[in-house]
Parts: structure tokens; sequence; C-alpha cells
């Protein structure tokens, strides 16, 4: 049977198919989220086109027997499904070349996989030993591919992949070294099939590699996740400390209140004992201004946070009131009804409202008033949190999410770009921003989700 380039191309093109179909199954469960879908099915076509057009001309030209191709080829591939993935998830292009590296890895272990399937090689110049041949390889790397997303699911590697590529202080280093990753994978398998790559892949092999992999993101997510925790449980004695000097504030002026009450009813009972009712009213009203001023915003806002059955949260709420006390800063906090576990991890719902919080107090600290609104609002589908402040300047809604992007210098722009980056991780999180009447509101939805009832 003669190939010629029409109908290697048109066999590369279903091959494609089935490997864009099986990439997008493990970017998925890569991210944790689906992405855009109408992106996806539309671009399909452009990404087959090309991958097989590329494999056609290497083919016709026998060029897969050398890794000198087949590494330019891989990269090729995975620029491609970079692409794709900045176009489908809003990835930056970093961030779209280690998903799309990972990615590939897996789909390439996939393919290894259905090595013990294949005993000896097929005669491709045979009709039907070609399409038999085509047909089980092209379902068999489907299944595996469909495999390795349940199991990267199931095991967690997405949220591992997450803390080390995107909360780590070093997923930049991560992100980078990954790019190595499809070097690496065929580096190995030349070396381990005595520089014969085409057709000899180990499966066993493959699966060491896959183990090694997995090995590496479960450890550094491990100490990850430890060094969060400290940071986490340091946090909480910070927390429950303030927690604590706020009472002890509150108990001390409702005390020092107490001690001067008597005198300034003596006060009162002179005025009165001369018929000075306006005095009275006066005195009354001082006292009250007074006592609102010293005492009442403090127990107005403890009140306000009795509400909030989120122990993490609340004491952020007061880390930030202190810090708001320092820089004489007002923040009117209105909490209705009572906001329990909203259906995502404390840590990642404290980062995202401390972003909004920090965002609001550095916007009015250089006002003439300054003072913003913070409200929480829960019912059964949803938790709002809106965070409304005064700005003197029009502000570039479109542009305020892009990393980098800030009014305040250099180095500054990160804490928005790390909150959408941190709400698309959750598929049931949504950010909102607007202007209204000279007031920047932006509002955090967190619709019910049972996923993560209880945790934290």
């Amino acid at each position: 049977m003669h190939f010629t380039f029409w109908s290697v191309m048109a066999y590369n093109l279903i091959d494609a198919a089935f490997t864009y179909v099986g990439q997008v199954l493990l970017s998925r469960g890569l991210l944790q989220r689906k992405g855009n879908e109408k992106r996806t099915v539309f671009l399909s076509v452009p990404f087959c086109v090309l991958t097989a057009l590329l494999a056609s001309v290497i083919y016709i030209n026998q060029g897969f027997s050398d890794i000198r191709v087949v590494l330019p080829y891989n990269y090729t591939n995975v620029f491609f499904w970079a692409v794709w993935i900045f176009l489908v998830y809003k990835e930056t292009l970093l961030d779209a070349g280690a998903a799309a590296s990972l990615t590939a890895f897996f789909y390439n272990v996939a393919i290894s996989m259905t090595g013990f399937f294949f005993q000896g090689n097929a005669d491709l110049s045979v009709w039907s030993e070609l399409v038999f041949f085509a047909l089980s390889d092209w379902i068999l790397e489907l299944f595996f591919a469909a495999v390795l997303a349940a199991g990267i699911r199931r095991f967690r590697l997405g949220e591992a992949y997450r803390q080390l590529f995107y909360e780590s202080s070093f997923g930049n280093r991560w992100k980078i070294a990954s790019l190595f990753l499809i070097a690496f994978w065929h580096g190995s398998v030349y070396l381990i099939n005595e520089k014969k790559i085409l057709n000899n892949d180990n499966p066993m092999a493959a699966m060491l590699l896959l183990l090694l992999v997995f090995c590496v993101l479960n450890y550094g997510s491990l100490c990850e996740a430890q060094k969060k925790q400290l940071i986490l449980q340091e946090s909480n004695i910070k927390q429950q400390e303030t927690y604590i000097t706020a009472l002890e504030k509150i108990q001390k002026e409702v005390r020092m209140f107490r001690h001067d009450y008597k005198n300034m009813i003596s006060g009162v009972l002179a005025h009165a004992d001369h018929g000075d009712l306006k005095a009275v009213q006066e005195f009354l009203g001082d006292m009250a201004e007074h006592f609102e001023r010293q005492t009442g915003e403090d127990i107005r806002r403890m009140a306000q946070l009795s509400k909030v059955n989120i122990p993490e949260l609340k004491g952020l709420f007061l880390l930030k009131f202190s810090e708001m006390q320092r820089k004489e800063i007002n923040c009117n906090l209105e909490v209705s009804p009572s906001i329990v576990n909203p259906g995502i991890p404390a840590y990642d719902l404290c980062r995202m409202v401390g972003i909004l919080v920090d965002n609001a107090m550095e916007a009015v600290e250089s006002l003439k008033e300054k003072k913003f609104d913070l409200v929480l609002t829960s019912s059964g589908e949803c938790v709002s949190i809106v965070v409304k402040n005064p700005v003197e300047d029009s502000v570039p809604l479109q542009e305020i999410w892009k990393e980098g992007n800030s009014t305040k210098g250099m180095g500054r722009g990160l804490g928005l770009a790390s909150l959408k980056r941190t709400a698309r991780s959750y598929e049931n999180v949504f950010v909102s921003t607007f202007l209204e009447k000279g007031c920047l509101i932006q509002e955090l939805k967190i619709a019910a989700d049972r996923t993560w009832e209880g945790q934290t």
C-alpha cells in the first residue's frame, strides 16, 4: 500500500482529533475547570489541521526516526496547546506554557500505555492491519488519557499544581522547569529504548516517569501545604490576640464610662435643679456622642462581627480594623444575616477578601474623608461580599485586573491579578467590578457548593 501526502494527512487529521479530545480532558483535570466551551469547539479545527500538516511533512520526509526532529515537533505541539490554553482559559503565556507542557507529558504517557496491548509491529502496508491498528491505537490513547484525567482529579494533582505553580514563592521557577519536561521525557525514552524511538516506547518506562512526576508534584505541594499551615496557625494566634485586645479595650472604656457616670449625672442634676432644660439636653447629647465616639462604634462593629461564623474571616477583619484605626480609616461594616462557610476553603476566601479590603484602604488613605463600606450578605444560594470605596480619578476597569497594572508605582498591581487567578480556580466564585456615582464597587459572589463543606 502506497502512502501519499494526502493519505498521511487524512490519517493524521483523525489522530489529531483524538489527541485534541484527550488533551482537553487532561487540561480540564489539571486546571480544575472547563474553560470557554465555544472556543474549545472552535479551536479544534485549526489545532487539528496545523498538527496534522506538520506531522505529515515530517513523516513523508522520514523525520520521526531522528530525535533532533522529534523534540522540535513536540515542542511545536506544546506551543500550539499553550496558545489554546491562553485563549480558552485566559492564562498568562508562562502559565499557559507550563500547563501545556504538563498536558503534553500526560498525553505522551497515555500514548506509551498503549504498548501493553500491542505485541510486535503491525504491517501498515496491509489495509486491514492498518485500520485495526489505527482504531485500536486511537481508542486506547483516548481511554488512557481519560483514565489519567480522572486520576489527576482523584489524587488532586490539580490542587498540587496550583499550590506549586501559583501559590508558591518559587512558582515561576516551577513553571520554567516544567517547560523542560518534554525534553526530559523524550530523552529518557530515547536512552531507555537504546535510541529507538518510533513504535518502541516502553510502557513500564512511561509508568516510572509518571510516578516520578507524581511524587515530585505531591512532595512539593505537601511542603507548601505545611508551610501554609504554619502561616495559618501563626495568623490564627495573632487574630485571637487581636480579638482579645479589642474586647479588653471595650471593657476598659465601659469601666471608665461607668466610673465617670456618677459625676456626669451629678452635673445633669445640677442643671435640672436650676430648671435649665436646654443645658440638660446639651449635656446628655454630648455624653451620648462621647460614648458613641469612644465605645459605641467598637461595640457595633463587634456586634456585626459576631454574625461572621468563619473564625479565619472574623480574625482577618479584626486585623484590618486594627490597621485602619492606626491609619484613621473608618470602615462601615454591615453583615446580614449570619455568614457561614460559603463553599470554598477559608484560606482562599480570606486571601480574596483581604485583597479587596487592602485596595479599598489604599484608595481612601489619601482622601479627605477616609471611609469605605464593607457589606456581607448571605442567602441559601450564595454569599456576597461587597467593598465600596470613593475614587477621585477615573478607574480603567479593563486594566485593573492585569498583573503589574497599578497607579501606585512599580512592583504593585499584583493583588487583583492574584484574586482573579484564585477566583478562576473555583467554578462557583464570581467577581464583578463597576463604577457608580464616584465609587468603585467590587463584589465577590460565592455560590453554594458542598464540595468544601466543613473544610478550611
